[in-house]
């Protein structure tokens, strides 16, 4: 006997319990395909029947055999989307075939041979696919396959079925793949992160490799008449927050009037970023969050966009919505690596209600990707984004403008020490190029409605980051590096190379053999400067003879740093976070005997990097 499945966990969402109806015939030759029943009204006390927007099956008794008689075949594909909110483990389907028994319970997949320990997460809903081949040994007659008495009646909603689909034939992996693409837009439950998505076309609709770092949460919304599917609205099984409607979301799939075209897709993911919104980078006025949406559309249709109705449950979300200043969606659509705000688009909520915040008409261009992520701003505010080109700090840096909200004319005025330059301009996005480098004030003003910030051309190469040329190991043979970084603003990338081999890509590393490295940085106009150090062991360069104490120590209390050389050496110390910035630095002199005293009021782990003649050695320091 060979048995072959797939288990793909998901949560479930609020909208539980399903109705039935039974097709016999299909493109993929389904012998039992039970799923539920659509119904145009739907009253709004009974959505609790109701999965992803489509009603569950409510199986009744006397009207559904509980058993499938004369079904199972030597080879077939199973597929099932259901729930169980069960602590103990209990069956939910079989399959039974002349001493061929397969059993589908909560917990697992089992055989009377043979245990498959596979958990699902079935309190949280599944999407299981499953492939047998029954030794052609077995009886020739048909089996049966049997739905438990757990999903009849079920009052308490505590076992549901969504969808099984009987296929009495192994199919290929593609088309295995267009079923699974199928149950997983229309139930919102995500396949697993390195699977493509396609349509019964066996179209791409969905590229694991190229989206690799949205494939979180996908979901999607399309239709697809050789599989029944007409999806016009979705979010995904983890209940995350984010829904998204052709036109707009109502109470369920049948009731959205929408019509769209066969073949039409809409899937997007996320990069699993957090929602704590944070002041931006980009703009003092605005606040944004870690977590990115990617949409990928795809059509067979003529149609340029489709368009859409965003709801934001800010509940699920935890999004902190004091209501203070509005949300509002930035959409991305240059393509680019990181979320360009500056040539983003801005649409603020259109209204919020019932802890749901509410975006409509947002459209997506066919055939296209883009970006899009929540931010906090007032009504009118600037966003500012500074590069330079081909990374040369000779050709002068460039400081691209987005105006948010007001109206045209826009009066702009761009200041530094060096250069100041007043402008009127009729359009939202304004671009000064050659600037020197230093601290610039920005004033735009539309009327009334005035907005000053603060951004610095600053480039790699202008001390923003720093790093030593030699180090040492410690007496344990190890070393902590992170590169010093004297902008909180700035942020990079790194790769860590020892030769030519990559190491590590982390902000920092540790050491445990000496040798010549090489550590990478590239900034967020894409330039990037090599930083190449040596690592010592300590005794050929340096005697390794300074003492932290107490280490751990209290927040707010005292700790030292005991120096004792013998020959007099120029000292530097700088305290910096475990991400490179640094918190000070003090250059104590020519020294061979001295205490530096310090104290740290937030509780937290430090570097304490010792530069000694030139030569850098770190340790860390925790602050209870």
């Amino acid at each position: 006997m060979k048995i072959k499945f797939k288990i793909i966990q998901l949560l479930l969402l609020l909208f539980i319990c399903l109705s039935y109806s039974q097709t016999k015939t299909n493109k993929y030759g389904a012998s039992l395909w039970i799923k539920g029943k659509e119904t145009l009204k739907v009253d709004e006390s009974k959505l609790a029947t109701y999965f992803n927007f489509n009603s569950i099956v409510r199986f009744t008794k006397n009207a559904i055999p509980k058993n499938y008689k004369n079904l199972i075949t030597k080879e077939a594909t199973l597929f099932i989307v259901f729930k169980s909110i069960e602590n103990d483990e209990v069956e939910l389907f079989a399959i039974k075939k002349a001493g061929f028994n397969v059993a589908f319970t909560n917990k697992q997949i089992k055989s009377d041979k043979e245990v498959l320990l596979d958990k699902v997460n079935a309190k949280q809903g599944a999407l299981v696919s499953y492939i047998n081949c029954i030794n052609s040994s077995l009886s020739k007659k048909k089996g049966t396959l049997s739905i438990d008495d757990l999903l009849f009646d079920e009052a308490k909603g505590n076992n549901q079925l969504m969808e099984l689909i009987y296929i009495p034939k192994v199919l290929s992996e593609q088309e295995k793949n267009s079923i699974e693409s199928y149950l997983s837009i229309k139930y919102g439950i995500s396949l697993t992160t390195d699977k493509n998505y396609y349509c019964s076309s066996r179209k791409k609709i969905w590229d694991a490799t190229l989206n690799s770092e949205y494939n979180h949460s996908v979901t999607g919304i399309g239709r697809d008449d050789l599989l029944n599917l007409n999806q016009k609205q979705s979010g995904n099984s983890k209940k995350e927050g984010l829904y998204i409607g052709i036109n707009k979301v109502v109470f369920t799939n049948a009731e959205n009037p929408a019509l769209i075209s066969n073949k039409i897709f809409m899937l997007w993911g996320d990069n699993n970023g957090t929602i704590t919104l944070k002041q931006s980078n980009s703009s003092e006025a605005m606040k944004t969050m870690k977590k990115v949406w990617k949409v990928q559309t795809t059509s067979e249709d003529s149609a340029s966009s489709i368009k859409t109705q965003i709801c934001i449950n800010t509940k699920e979300l935890l999004l902190d919505n004091d209501n203070e200043e509005p949300i509002w969606i930035a959409t991305d659509t240059t393509a680019s690596e990181k979320f360009n705000y500056t040539a983003a688009t801005y649409q603020k909520v259109s209204k919020s209600q019932n802890d749901t915040l509410y975006f409509d008409k947002m459209q997506f261009k066919n055939n296209t990707t883009s970006l899009f992520t929540l931010v906090k701003a007032p009504e009118f505010f600037v966003v500012s984004g500074v590069s330079f080109s081909n990374c040369s700090t000779t050709n002068g840096g460039k400081i691209a403008i987005k105006i948010v909200g007001g109206s045209a004319p826009y009066s702009i005025r761009l200041k530094s020490d060096l250069f100041e330059k007043s402008i009127v301009s009729n359009n939202e996005n304004v671009a000064f190029d050659n600037l020197p480098i230093g601290n610039y004030e920005v004033v735009v003003s539309s009327g009334k409605l005035l907005n000053k910030s603060n951004v610095k051309v600053d480039f790699l190469e202008s001390n923003s980051i720093t790093m030593s040329t030699q180090y040492n190991l410690n007496s344990d043979n190890e070393l902590i590096i992170a590169p010093l970084i004297s902008t909180s603003k700035a942020t990079y990338t790194y790769e860590w190379f020892k030769k030519d081999t990559l190491i590590s890509t982390e902000n920092k590393i540790t050491l445990i053999e000496k040798g010549n490295y090489i550590l990478v940085v590239t900034n967020d106009f894409g330039c990037k400067k090599d930083f190449p150090f040596i690592v010592f062991t300590p005794q050929n360069k340096v005697e390794n003879k300074y003492v932290l104490s107490p280490n751990p120590v209290k927040s707010g209390a005292i700790f030292s740093i005991q120096f004792q050389f013998s020959e007099v050496m120029e000292v530097t110390i700088i305290i910096s976070e475990l991400n490179g910035k640094i918190i000070r630095s003090k250059n104590l002199g020519s020294i061979q005997t001295y205490e530096y005293k310090d104290s740290l009021l937030t509780s937290g782990t430090y570097l304490i990097t010792v530069i000694q003649n030139g030569i850098s050695q770190t340790t860390k320091l925790i602050i209870q």
